[in-house]
């Protein structure tokens, strides 16, 4: 079996957990999403789930959502849809060392992959993953999204807590 997630996650790993909470009660109050009453931090699509959605019926009815806290810990989310290895955007030059490049920025996120031909450095997500990475201390992690509009709640998110927000799109 197999399952398709899109994960929201803040562009700085070292986000306060408080613009979590602001995020969550911001969805929960717009009706994007309603508490599972036998899971903590899980929740299932709200009355206005649809309105991130591109398409009606948008099929995300069965959708588990959950807020994902690993402390100080970084976590990688990333399936075999992984767009491996990145480009360095604007070139069709690829980083080879990739694997080893995500392990010292889990290790330390403000490591930076250095183009060997021009010097120029490089974060995680200054590279091109072309949406199939995501990385941090937590994440907004979406299970069978349907038409979700991964872009729009990036977005939303982005607004509230004022951190910048990206998406990835995993398959495992």
């Amino acid at each position: 079996m197999s399952d398709y997630f899109t994960h929201i996650f803040p562009l700085d790993p070292n986000m306060p957990k408080s613009e979590w909470a602001k995020l969550r009660t911001a969805l929960l109050s717009r009706g994007f999403m309603v508490e599972n009453p036998t899971l903590p931090n899980h929740f299932k699509p709200g009355p206005t789930y649809g309105t991130f959605c591109t398409a009606d019926p948008h099929f995300g009815g069965h959708s588990d959502i959950e807020f994902e806290n690993y402390g100080d810990k970084i976590m990688v989310a990333a399936g075999d849809n992984i767009a491996a290895p990145p480009k360095i955007p604007g070139t069709s030059k690829t980083v080879e060392d990739w694997v080893e490049f995500i392990d010292r920025w889990a290790n330390d996120t403000n490591e930076k992959w250095i183009d060997s031909a021009n010097g120029k450095s490089y974060g995680l997500f200054d590279l091109d993953w072309e949406n199939t990475l995501g990385a941090g201390k937590g994440m907004l992690t979406l299970m069978r999204p349907g038409y979700l509009d991964a872009p729009r709640l990036a977005a939303f998110a982005t607004e509230i807590t004022g951190y910048e927000f990206n998406f990835s799109y995993s398959h495992i």
